[in-house]
Order: C-alpha cells, then structure tokens, then sequence
C-alpha cells in the first residue's frame, strides 16, 4: 500500500516497503513519533523513534544511509575536529548526512475498536455471496453499488 504525503510543500510517496522498524510503530502516541528521512525527495526510510537521534541510529544500522558512510581513508577532509560527521548506529560509525532531510510526520489518530470492526464487518445483504477479502468478509455487489441505491432502497 502507498500514500502521497505533503513535507515541506512537496508530494511525497510512501509506502510499506520503506518502513524500518515497524514493530516500533503505535497509534497511541506516547514517545514514539514518526520520522521519515530523505534525500531530494527520495525516501531513504520511515522510522518509529522517540527522538531525532534515534531515529538516525536505527536509519543507520538498517543499512537505509549507507550511502552517507564516510570511510576511514576519507575521514581526514574533515579534520580533527570531524566537522560535518555525525557518529551514528550501535556502531557508532561516521557518517556525512549533507543532503539528507529527517522530517517528522504526524501519526493519524486511529480508533483500535474501529479497525476490529472494519476487520470483523459481515455484509448484510440478503442472499450475498460473501466476497473472501484478506481479513475481510464484505460484500462485492453492496460495496460497488451507488451510494443512491442504497437510498432507493434497491440493496
């Protein structure tokens, strides 16, 4: 599944696949916020994390900045001082995030009643052959239908 989102003015395409660690993920707010990371309107990964810096370490250790890494051999254009580095993943391993953009995005307030309901739905269509949707048990002719039919009463 995939959604077109607004950061900074800009649409953005998301999907499932860019997810990092989703197990992180919850509707009921707390600490866990959403983040996702891009570079040019790229999406490197969506992650769930507390804070920015958490978020930048587990973009790291899913390998989603590799592109970033600075190797030892080019550590010295930055110095002493690693001017522009940031140390980042259980690895804590150099990397130069330049172009990158780590934005927040707000998670929709979601009912977890609503979505047991919306599994569960039963059509009550008379005569229906129920249609076997994953997690689904709806009806195909009532869930086509015009809204107006259901006005008119022909469902």
């Amino acid at each position: 599944m995939e959604a077109t989102i607004l950061i900074r003015g800009c649409e953005v395409t998301i999907n499932d696949a860019d997810t990092v660690n989703l197990s992180e993920f919850t509707f009921s707010g707390g600490d866990i916020r959403t983040w996702v990371a891009l570079d040019y309107g790229r999406v490197l990964g969506i992650v769930f994390a507390g804070n920015e810096q958490d978020a930048l370490d587990e973009l790291a250790d899913s390998g989603r900045l590799d592109r970033y890494r600075v190797t030892v051999e080019d550590m010295t254009e930055y110095g002493k001082e690693e001017e522009g580095i940031a140390r980042l993943g259980n690895a804590n391993e150099p990397f130069d995030l330049g172009p990158m953009l780590l934005e927040e995005i707000k998670t929709p307030k979601v009912s977890f009643v609503a979505c047991i309901m919306a599994r569960e739905r039963t059509c009550s269509h008379e005569g229906c052959e129920k249609a076997n949707l994953p997690g689904w048990k709806a009806c195909s002719i009532a869930h086509a239908a015009p809204a107006t039919w259901r006005a008119e009463g022909k469902l």
